[in-house]
């Protein structure tokens, strides 16, 4: 392999660590928000936590087909087109929840509860990307 690909996978390997660790601490942030502490520290980490978030979620499917055009051959795995289609899912879902946060911050909307199914809705795809490709099962 060379040093370009090395280099695309340890980005690509960087913001998906990052994607899913701001995308937790957000859903962290949220639960405490439902337990009554102070708004103002929280709103502020949330927004900066929100653009971490949402940059990583645009590296990361760059750097995705970045290495795909430099190693065609995976795109043979099956694994790996699953894994593409839950990572359009992931993002999609990603951007939905943060939109909904958004609104309910700002008092537009009160369903709260589909900010939360729609969060775990991306959880859950981000792990089975993770099992995917640790395991390559097919």
């Amino acid at each position: 392999m060379s040093n370009y690909y090395l280099i695309l996978r340890t980005i690509h390997v960087l913001m998906m660590a990052t994607w899913f660790g701001a995308a937790l601490s957000v859903s962290l942030i949220w639960a405490r928000r439902k337990n009554g502490e102070p708004d103002t520290v929280r709103e502020y980490l949330s927004g900066i936590i929100g653009r971490l978030e949402g940059i990583a979620a645009i590296i990361l499917p760059l750097t995705g087909v970045l290495m795909l055009l430099r190693n065609t051959v995976l795109l043979q795995a099956g694994w790996l087109r699953v894994n593409i289609v839950l990572g359009v899912v992931a993002i999609t879902l990603s951007r939905v929840s943060l939109s909904k946060l958004k609104k309910i911050q700002a008092g537009q909307e009160a369903r709260e509860r589909s900010f939360e199914l729609v969060r775990s809705g991306m959880f859950f795809s981000l792990i089975v990307i993770i099992v995917l490709a640790q395991f390559k099962p097919f």
